[in-house]
C-alpha cells in the first residue's frame, strides 16, 4: 500500500526445489475492510551458479561435483586434483595454503571455448590468509607458467588483481594488470570481474566498485592452459587462503545477476551447520610406507598415513590419545 507495509514470512523449513505460495482471504483493517485479491508468488530454492547459461566451469565447494563445459556442450563432472598440501576446510571450502588443485580436462577445453567468445566473467569467493602475498600470488588461473596465461585472479599486498591475455596486453595479460578491489585481513569477499573490450567491470558483494577502459582487445590469441586453483603449474606462485564457490563465463553477467549470485552465497555459507572442531598438540609416532610409483601404475598417488600421539588438548573436547591422518602422497 501507500504506507509502504511489508509482510514478512518465514518458511518452516528450506525449500529443495521450485514451489508456489497463494496469498488469500487476506483483508485489511480499514473501516470498510478491502480484500486482496489472491496472489501466487513463486518460490525458489538458492541455486548457485544463479545461471547456466553461457557458464564453462563452476565450483561451488568441494564435496560438490565440479564441472566443465564439455565440447559436446554438456556440463560434465570435473575433478579437482590436489598438490601439495592443499585440502579442504571443515565447510569444504578449498584451503590452498602451501597447495593448490588442479582442475582437470577443463584447462583445454575452456581456453578453446573462450577464444572465440567476446566476453568474460570470473567470479569467485575468496578469504586470503594474510595481506603479505604478491607475485601476484595465483587464486585462479588458466596458465602453463610465470610468462604465459590467459588469465589470472591473483592477490598482490591488499589487492585482489586481474591479469588478462588479449593482443593488446601481451602474453602474460600484464599490459596491464588491473586491481579490482582492495580488502581488510581476515575477510571473505565475492570479487566478480565482467569484460567486454574495452571495459573491465570489478564488484565486491555484488556491488560494482571500479571501472577499468585500459584492457583493449579480444581472447583471439589464446592458448590451451591448465586451470589451477592457489597457484602456477610450475608452483612457484603459491597463494595462501581459502577459496570456494568459481565460476568462469563466456558472457559478461548483468550487474543484477552479479548481485543475486553475491546474495545467494551469503545465504548459502549462513545456512552452513556447525562443525565442531578439535585443536591439539600431536607428536608423530608412525608413517606408512611410501608406494614406489612403479608398485601402484598407472596411478601416480596413493594414500598414506600418519600417526600421532596427542599430548595437549588446546581447542575443543576429545577424549582420543591416537589421531591417524590419511591423504595423498
Amino acid at each position: 500500500d501507500e504506507a509502504g507495509t511489508v509482510l514478512t514470512l518465514k518458511l518452516g523449513e528450506k525449500i529443495e526445489a521450485s514451489d508456489e505460495l497463494t496469498l488469500a482471504d487476506l483483508v485489511d483493517r480499514a473501516q470498510r475492510p478491502n480484500q486482496m485479491a489472491p496472489t501466487t508468488l513463486q518460490l525458489e530454492p538458492a541455486r548457485w551458479p544463479v545461471s547456466e547459461h553461457g557458464l564453462l566451469f563452476s565450483m561451488l565447494t568441494a564435496n560438490r561435483p565440479a564441472q566443465r563445459r564439455a565440447a559436446s556442450g554438456a556440463l560434465v563432472g570435473c575433478e579437482l586434483y590436489p598438490r601439495g598440501f592443499a585440502r579442504t576446510t571443515a565447510p569444504y571450502c578449498l584451503e590452498l595454503s602451501s597447495g593448490s588443485y588442479l582442475a582437470t580436462d577443463a584447462g583445454a577445453e575452456l581456453s578453446e571455448a573462450l577464444r572465440g567468445a567476446t566476453a568474460l566473467t570470473i567470479e569467485a569467493v575468496v578469504s586470503p590468509a594474510s595481506l603479505d602475498q604478491s607475485g601476484p600470488a595465483r587464486i585462479v588461473s588458466l596458465s602453463r607458467d610465470t610468462g604465459a596465461r590467459n588469465f589470472t585472479l591473483g592477490q598482490e599486498k591488499d589487492a585482489i588483481v586481474l591479469r588478462l591475455r588479449t593482443p593488446a596486453t601481451g602474453r602474460n595479460g600484464t599490459n596491464p594488470q588491473s586491481t579490482l578491489c582492495r580488502f581488510e585481513p581476515g575477510t571473505t569477499v565475492h570479487v566478480a570481474a565482467t569484460y567486454t573490450p574495452g571495459l573491465l567491470i570489478a564488484y565486491v558483494d555484488g556491488r560494482e566498485i571500479a571501472r577499468h577502459t585500459t584492457v583493449k582487445g579480444n581472447f583471439s590469441n589464446w592458448e590451451a592452459m591448465e586451470l589451477l586453483f592457489g597457484d602456477e603449474l610450475t608452483q612457484d606462485r603459491d597463494w595462501a587462503g581459502q577459496l570456494e564457490a568459481v565460476a568462469i563465463y563466456d558472457r559478461a553477467l548483468t550487474p543484477a545477476e552479479v548481485a543475486k549470485s553475491a546474495e545467494v552465497q551469503t545465504a548459502l555459507r549462513a545456512a552452513r551447520p556447525s562443525i565442531p572442531q578439535v585443536e591439539v598438540e600431536a607428536v608423530v609416532t608412525a608413517v606408512s610406507p611410501i608406494p614406489s610409483l612403479q608398485s601402484i601404475a598407472p596411478y601416480t598417488r596413493a594414500l598414506v598415513t600418519t600417526e600421532y600421539r596427542v599430548t595437549r588438548v588446546l581447542y575443543g573436547n576429545m577424549e582420543a590419545k591416537t589421531i591417524r591422518v590419511a591423504h595423498w602422497g
